[in-house]
């Protein structure tokens, strides 16, 4: 509520200014608009509706030019069942908040374009012998148009759109779904039609205003166009391949379908229903690589449209839905530049091998059925004849020769089975890139040149993260890019590291090498100060939680906020714990030997949980410089450990791993760990301790509001809390007075949340998650054994 009532609050101050500033000089077109709907109404009221129907009444039985002549006075002729008065307000609202926003000449070319195209269109589907579309019943379709309402609606949502009023624009547009079911008449009909028109061009307006707020950086803008493109691609291409699919279980116009039975058989005209069908689930897979630009993915696309498109035409001249597939095609052709991700080398072998490995099969089951079928029959099927059988029922043509019984299961499933090798086989020959461990082990060299930027430009309390075993690197200038690939998801954690002047080419061209992927790219742990530039090539933050970096100078245990932590380092000193720190490339064998013991114990689990804000690994001769602090029980054997990594910006250390063993020791041994640590690091003169990343903490905390949705969010993280470490991590971080620092998830469009957040769960080992982590788990125990 409280954001619709910030958009209504913003179009009225919009529209407060204008009229400020310039009166009704500020509202020309809105004036006029209004003028000519009093003058129409009043004219039809007082005895001359005749006259006034013959200058503004479109009928769909009219002729074309007939109804191209009278569209621009049909904008102000209200319609008959509505009240003069409500043409009048319809269109002074609407057309004064439009004017403020988009000003009196695109308002005109907007409300124009819309009423000429809906009326075009409504008379060109009664010639095609259509009475209904979407649902909606063309009725008396001898009766006039409904006025300007269709302008209103279009022009509205519009301005909603361009304006990022998604809230009201999604209000208008639930309302007039309502309204077409509650009522399917010809007004439904033509507001539907008009909400689609002016969602299009609302959402053209504000990408034009986008790429004039970007147009400082040309690269930036050019990756938004290109994924503004494949967005539409993808989405012109899906709309195609499901009204193939809706043309292909709907009856053809029977005058349609005698003509082109006078030029194909009945058998031609049912083989190509089974194209269309076929056509329209395929252009629904591939409208997701088309979302990531692949190139193959194009090419198959503009082959499945031109069959598409005929097979419409031979099935029951589906004129309007042969044309749908051409523009289609068209606009795949126009947008040809937008598509040049690569697929992954070895995608077309797997892809290929399925193919025949599940043919074989198909054919191996289908033949075994009809032998066994026949068994006993005096007349057995020949095996060539048992073959063309089966081959035929793969490929959805009917073949007699079976017996009823065999045909009624064979049939049904080996279609199924067809349709199914091949959309499998589709599906795995569009793979994106992958990034195999032997060619990260190939590029190990490019580890010692990681290290070197990190050593000079690093510094952040994440940067040595990058130095992940797990994770690929790509160098620009003398600036560092740490990424893995997860299911075709690019995820780069930390923030790209290296001099602050070339973070923007920097990010622009590793896009363009990620791009050249197919990938799509995601931003762990993302720092405040990287948001903007993020943004500007077109992706959105999600704040994720914050980390706790302690001021290791102004650290007091003294003061009663600190009294339950003073008392449990105290309790374990006294029980004669001690601490003892160490560089981990270094260590003693022998405890070294006793701290991989501990973990193995205190882990549960064949690997290291974490992506973005773990090492995943210790001991690593390579690592060299990080501390290691090691809490000793009093006969000598470690009871706890931490490993830390350096932070040089921050001036001290980022926590890595925390470890306790699961024997029974006193409270408060992981708090005596952290502790200590903070006093040697003061007595070496380091300023600050980063330690547990606490997820969504300001929510938890309250400091984001108190409105119905934080509330919600509040009561979710809490009851969650009962099996993760969400509530107790914020809680153990907070004891230590520590600032917290904002991290954040970047996602590269709201389509693409679902694969990044399945991506983000692998990455981060969340097999703690309920229901849906053990799926993750079991996935990350076999790769890890493997």
């Amino acid at each position: 509520m409280r954001r619709a009532g910030r958009e209504v609050t913003e179009a009225l101050a919009r529209l407060r200014a204008s009229w400020t500033k310039r009166k009704l000089r500020a509202f020309p077109v809105t004036v006029v608009a209004t003028l000519l709907v009093v003058l129409l109404g009043t004219a039809r009221n007082h005895g001359y509706s005749a006259a006034v129907d013959q200058l503004s009444a479109v009928r769909l039985t009219d002729p074309l030019w007939v109804v191209m002549l009278r569209t621009p006075l049909s904008l102000f002729a209200p319609a008959y069942g509505l009240p003069m008065t409500g043409a009048v307000a319809q269109v002074l609202i609407v057309g004064a908040i439009s004017e403020a926003y988009l000003g009196g000449r695109r308002t005109a070319v907007v409300a124009v374009a819309t009423q000429a195209i809906v009326n075009v269109l409504g008379v060109l589907l009664v010639l095609g012998g259509y009475q209904a579309l979407l649902g909606i019943r063309l009725n008396h379709i001898s009766d006039r148009d409904t006025g300007p309402s269709v302008a209103v609606v279009a022009v509205g949502l519009a301005v909603a759109v361009s304006a990022g009023s998604y809230l009201l624009a999604s209000v208008l547009c639930v309302v007039m779904v309502i309204a077409g079911i509650v009522l399917p008449d010809r007004a439904a009909h033509e507001h539907i039609l008009g909400l689609f028109l002016g969602g299009a061009i609302g959402a053209v307006i504000q990408l034009r205003a986008v790429a004039m707020e970007h147009a400082e950086n040309p690269h930036a803008e050019l990756m938004r166009r290109r994924r503004m493109a494949r967005r539409v691609a993808a989405g012109v291409v899906a709309t195609t391949g499901a009204v193939a699919l809706l043309s292909a279980i709907t009856r053809p116009v029977a005058r349609r379908l005698e003509f082109i039975t006078e030029l194909v058989s009945v058998g031609t005209a049912q083989a190509a229903t089974g194209v269309v069908a076929g056509s329209g689930l395929l252009l629904l897979l591939l409208a997701r690589s088309l979302l990531r630009g692949q190139r193959r993915a194009w090419v198959l696309s503009l082959v499945l449209l031109s069959i598409a498109a005929v097979g419409h035409l031979a099935k029951g001249v589906d004129v309007e839905e042969a044309v749908l597939a051409i523009v289609a095609a068209a606009y795949l052709l126009w947008a040809r530049d937008s598509f040049r991700a690569h697929t992954d080398h070895l995608s077309g072998f797997h892809a290929l091998r399925g193919l025949i490995v599940g043919a074989t099969a198909s054919f191996a089951g289908g033949f075994v059925v009809i032998e066994a079928s026949t068994i006993h029959d005096h007349h057995r099927m020949r095996a060539g004849r048992a073959v063309r059988a089966v081959a035929a029922r793969l490929e959805g043509r009917h073949v007699a020769g079976l017996a009823p019984r065999v045909d009624q299961f064979l049939r049904p499933a080996l279609i199924g089975l067809g349709f199914t090798i091949v959309a499998v086989a589709l599906w795995r020959s569009l793979r994106p890139v992958i990034v195999h461990s032997s060619e990260r082990r190939e590029n190990e060299a490019d580890m010692a040149r990681a290290r070197e930027v990190i050593g000079r430009f690093g510094g952040g309390t994440l940067d040595y993260f990058a130095l992940r075993s797990d994770k690929s690197h790509f160098f620009a200038g003398a600036s560092l890019v740490s990424y893995a690939v997860k299911g075709g998801v690019c995820l780069v954690s930390p923030d790209p590291i290296g001099p602050e002047l070339e973070r923007e080419t920097t990010w622009s061209a590793f896009r363009s090498f990620a791009d050249e992927q197919g990938w799509i790219v995601s931003v762990l742990g993302a720092s405040k100060e990287w948001l903007p530039i993020y943004e500007r090539f077109g992706m959105f933050c999600l704040y994720v939680g914050d980390e706790g970096i302690v001021d290791v100078a102004s650290f007091d245990l003294a003061g009663g906020e600190r009294k339950s932590l003073r008392q449990a380092v105290n309790r374990i000193a006294r029980n004669g714990y001690t601490m003892t720190f160490h560089d981990p490339a270094t260590i003693q064998p022998q405890l070294r030997t006793q701290l991989e013991d501990l973990m193995t114990k205190s882990r549960r689990g064949g690997v290291e949980r974490g992506f973005s804000m773990t090492l995943g690994r210790v001991f690593d001769p390579r690592d060299q410089g990080l501390l290691l602090a090691v809490c000793l029980a009093p006969d000598g054997s470690p009871a706890a450990f931490c490993q830390y990594v350096p932070s040089p910006t921050a001036g001290g250390w980022s926590l890595d791993l925390m470890r306790r063993d699961v024997a029974e020791h006193p409270n408060g041994l992981l708090d005596f760990v952290i502790v200590e640590t903070i006093r040697h690091l003061h007595s070496r003169g380091d300023r600050t301790l980063g330690l547990n990343f606490a997820t969504m903490r300001a929510v938890l905390a309250g400091e984001t509001g108190h409105s119905l949705w934080q509330r919600a969010q509040r009561w979710v993280l809490q009851h969650l809390s009962a099996d993760m470490q969400i509530a107790s991590l914020w809680h153990f971080n907070a004891k230590y007075g520590p600032r917290w620092q904002p991290r954040y998830a970047v996602l590269d469009g709201s389509e693409n949340a679902i694969p990044a957040a399945v991506a983000v769960a692998r990455a981060e080992s969340m097999w703690e998650l309920p229901v849906i982590g053990r799926w993750f788990g079991a996935r990350a125990v076999r790769s890890a054994g493997s």
